[in-house]
């Protein structure tokens, strides 16, 4: 059994994505995991601030649990879309408030080094140009900040990508093999 954390990101109630995601929690909690899902809009998630020189990393309780969480999953999920070729800037600022030093690596000699080896990642975007376009002609940059800011310094190796591409104007067929994907996917935890 595995025990997975599954992070959604998107403002909208019911999203393109919503679909894939109850697939991937309805399908692992049937094969005996134990899931516990976010979303981060949910949540009040506040910006590192300074108050002179020094930084208030203090957690909200609601943010102490989701560290709680991170540190507890053998899995993370992260769902969210790509704007302007990044993750959503709620996302970025719930990484820098949860995924701290101490919690999820300790500084090394050449930067940050991860305590969180052997644990597992998903990453789950979505976007609304073709899928080649993304990885050919803008780089795949927001996988290569993914390998270097979640695996390298924290250690959880990113073991599936789902990319959810033209996810606007996507068939009812196509729907249904990322559905059956996710279930494939799912059935190999």
């Amino acid at each position: 059994m595995k025990k997975i954390f599954v992070i959604v990101c998107n403002p909208k109630q019911h999203s393109e994505k919503e679909l894939y995601v109850q697939t991937y929690i309805e399908e692992a909690k049937k094969a005996g995991n134990e899931v516990k899902i976010i979303n981060l809009y949910d949540l009040d998630i506040d910006y590192l601030r300074a108050n002179g020189d020094k930084i208030d990393d203090s957690l909200t309780a609601e943010l102490q649990q989701a560290q709680d969480n991170v540190v507890w999953a053998d899995q993370l999920v992260f769902v969210y879309p790509i704007w302007w070729l990044a993750i959503p800037a709620l996302l970025k600022s719930f990484i820098e408030r949860v995924f701290v030093e101490g919690v999820v690596s300790h500084e090394g000699k050449m930067g940050p080094e991860p305590l969180m080896k052997g644990k597992t990642a998903v990453i789950m975007q979505s976007y609304s140009m073709p899928y080649f376009y993304m990885k050919y002609f803008c780089h795949d940059v927001v996988m290569k900040w993914w390998k270097v800011v979640l695996t390298t310094w924290c250690g959880p190796k990113i073991v599936k990508r789902f990319d959810f591409d033209l996810i606007d104007s996507v068939s009812e067929k196509r729907k249904q093999k990322w559905v059956n994907d996710v279930k494939k996917f799912v059935k190999t935890l």
